[in-house]
């Protein structure tokens, strides 16, 4: 009976600090106003939030002190500024700081977790609360909130855009990746703005990057496909609040649309919506027809009773998409099975329509000929720019993209000029985290053989020879641009110093390195628990900067790239020396294992234990215990395991088992800081009925 009475008491114990941990009501603000709310026990503040000077909000029913370097209780205010920082983590160097407090007269903590480099963007929805417990459909789904409150912040505190208006759009985007806990996000500010130099727009893209633990695959080929001279976004990585609570480390970056801040061509969109002050949302699709039965067409889709403007020559931005084309307005397919969706204008006539859609037809039955003439005598070399397709090609082989020749391929025409048909270009470049891989699907993750040559129009132009010349000689171009880009000191090392300790916000909040949490993941034998979704790659140790160790997040992507590349330069004949990517040794203390530790670790011989890193820590226990320091974690933590002898805790740190939370307490027996939280946790509930 005594076994199960403690057994009990100490289940209802751990309900005990979760109930003191998540009761109180506390918050941080920012010299903006912007009010940032704990999540458990936790807060994840933005870079312009110094640790010297964190400004708390306590709730008048809320009392909250927190011991002092000299072991004194000290009381905190609303409204009263602390200094945190002789409260630092001292078990990594990530801005982790923790006080041991007493709130509500419960023994409790606070764990503070803050970026250090990126800017914040913080939006204040109508929903408030609501938006973050809403149900979960309203989010998932339909969710679009026009009365959103848009801020951003840079890391030294100035502010990069204020909403002035208080009627920012923000919704949920995505097809697939809107499926995931952490989502992506289109924001449509209530003015337009030039964010941190990517010209003037009012609409612009939160990228999730929830299933690359990098965080850099887009920001990679982006990059590389500017360099070459495509068409692809600017972006900024910044960390993501949403009323209060932090979302992660989103890529900022622009949306694919015509504009003159982003695909700089006519648009004819404008042009429509000058003639037609509203558009009806009836869909007529045709199947059968003239244009039908004289081209490769199979069907296409248009707006009824939109009234043209003179000239319906472009304009145009196309996206093929396979996979989602039933869900948009107006598309067009072919006999190749290739489905093309007209994204702008987006209430596009049969007129427009049937233009673009025969241009197309035209293009793709010249590109998959035998010679590259179609029925109508042309060269497909007289309809597509072969500079911008030979670049996408690259980019699609080089990353080996999952969604190659099935989705998120843009294309554009523009307008035509004295009587000469414009080409169509590739781009702009969009959709790449399902690259360099990323996936262990398919051999999508293969660093060897031929991906996107057989899919789509790629396999009509890799037929060409005129079009692998190109290929050829523009990837020799970008050889050493691409292994400027890992080298020590390149452009991942660089993106990674802009990202910083938030990369280490964004593992806690979404257990990104923990495949117990994270739900799409794969080391060699586990799987993600949809069966039917793709498999990514899973590695749960980051590391800062150039890793030539595989096993860290960064080394996997770097040696990657330079295995692909240098087996793309070969079997394309470049003229480049081959070459090996420059590697500084990495001595962060973020590596999986480090021979020189100082970590003690004792227990009983019926003891399961396992460590990682070097970590200055010993605990000494006399409980069968598993016991786990994982320093990429930042903290050290204990899952007590119910055993039937007298559990007898020896040491000033109590840690649980969520990875996060520290306890300091003073030396005690288990059972009195156990009956203490219990009287603790009466005393409360007393007093909320009192």
């Amino acid at each position: 009976m005594k076994k199960i009475y403690f057994t009990l008491a100490f289940i209802f114990s751990l309900f005990i600090m979760a109930f003191s941990v998540c009761a109180y009501d506390i918050a941080v603000k920012d010299e903006n106003g912007n009010i940032y709310n704990h999540d458990g026990n936790k807060f994840y503040l933005p870079s312009h939030i110094s640790p010297t000077e964190v400004e708390f909000l306590v709730d008048e029913d809320t009392s909250f002190y927190y011991t002092d370097a000299n072991g004194n209780q000290v009381a905190v205010l609303n409204g009263q500024k602390i200094d945190v920082t002789p409260f630092a983590n001292e078990y990594n160097e990530h801005s982790v700081y923790i006080l041991t407090a007493k709130i509500d007269d419960m023994d409790s903590f606070v764990t503070m977790r803050f970026a250090n480099t990126l800017p914040s963007v913080y939006l204040t929805t109508s929903l408030g609360d609501d938006y973050y417990t809403g149900a979960e459909y309203i989010i998932k789904y339909d969710y679009k909130d026009t009365g959103a409150l848009a801020s951003i912040i840079n890391n030294d505190g100035s502010i990069e855009f204020t909403d002035t208006l208080g009627n920012s759009e923000f919704k949920i985007r995505g097809n697939t990746t809107r499926d995931y806990a952490k989502k992506p996000f289109q924001l449509k500010l209530s003015e337009k703005a030039d964010l941190f130099g990517m010209g003037r727009s009012k609409t612009w893209i939160l990228l999730a990057n929830y299933l690359d633990q990098s965080l850099l695959r887009n920001s990679v080929m982006y990059e590389l496909g500017a360099y070459l001279g495509m068409q692809a976004s600017d972006f900024v990585s910044v960390d993501l609040f949403i009323d209060g609570q932090y979302y992660g480390v989103y890529l900022l970056c622009e949306k694919v649309q015509i504009s003159n801040a982003r695909l700089d061509i006519h648009e004819l969109e404008k042009d429509n919506d000058l003639l037609n002050a509203t558009y009806n949302q009836y869909v007529t699709s045709v199947t059968t027809g003239e244009l039908i039965d004289s081209t490769i067409l199979t069907q296409y889709s248009y707006i009824s009773g939109v009234v043209n403007p003179d000239d319906i020559t472009g304009g145009y931005l196309v996206e093929l998409d396979n996979n989602y084309y039933r869900n948009e307005l107006c598309y067009f397919t072919t006999e190749n099975n290739n489905h093309y969706v007209i994204k702008s204008p987006e209430y596009a006539s049969r007129e427009q329509v049937e233009y673009i859609a025969f241009l197309f037809a035209e293009m793709e039955e010249a590109i998959m000929s035998d010679d590259g003439y179609n029925s109508l005598g042309k060269h497909y070399t007289e309809y597509i720019d072969i500079d911008s397709f030979a670049v996408a090609y690259i980019i699609a082989e080089l990353g080996r993209n999952y969604d190659a020749g099935s989705s998120s391929m843009y294309f554009y025409k523009d307008r035509d000029t004295d009587g000469t048909t414009s080409k169509i270009f590739k781009g702009p470049l969009w959709d790449c985290d399902n690259t360099l891989g990323n996936i262990h699907k398919n051999s999508a993750s293969s660093t060897e053989g031929y991906w996107a040559k057989s899919r789509s129009i790629w396999s009509g132009l890799t037929a060409k020879v005129e079009f692998n010349e190109v290929v050829s000689q523009k990837f020799a171009d970008a050889y050493d641009y691409i292994f400027d880009m890992i080298d020590a000191g390149g452009f991942i090392d660089k993106e990674i110093a802009k990202i910083g300790d938030s990369i280490y916000m964004e593992q806690h909040r979404w257990g990104s390195n923990d495949y117990s949490k994270w739900p799409v993941y794969y080391d060699g034998t586990h799987y993600d628990k949809w069966q039917s979704s793709p498999v990514f790659n899973f590695i749960d140790t980051y590391s800062q900067g150039n890793n030539e160790d595989s096993s860290t997040v960064i080394g996997y992507l770097c040696e990657h790239i330079e295995a692909r590349t240098n087996w793309l330069a070969t079997e394309w004949a470049c003229d480049v020396a081959i070459r090996e990517r420059k590697i500084v040794p990495d001595d962060s203390t973020d590596t999986e294992t480090e021979a020189d530790t100082s970590t003690e670790i004792e227990t009983e011989t019926n003891t399961s234990t396992e460590f990682d890193s070097n970590s200055d820590v010993e605990l000494d226990t006399d409980t069968k215990t598993d016991i786990i320091i994982d320093s990429s974690s930042d903290e050290v933590f204990n899952t007590d395991v119910i055993t039937d002898t007298e559990i007898n805790i020896n040491t000033d740190i109590i840690v649980d088992g969520d990875k996060d939370n520290i306890v300091i307490i003073e030396k005690q027996s288990f059972f009195d800081w156990l009956f203490g939280l219990i009287k603790s946790f009466f005393d409360k509930l007393f007093s909320i009925f009192k």
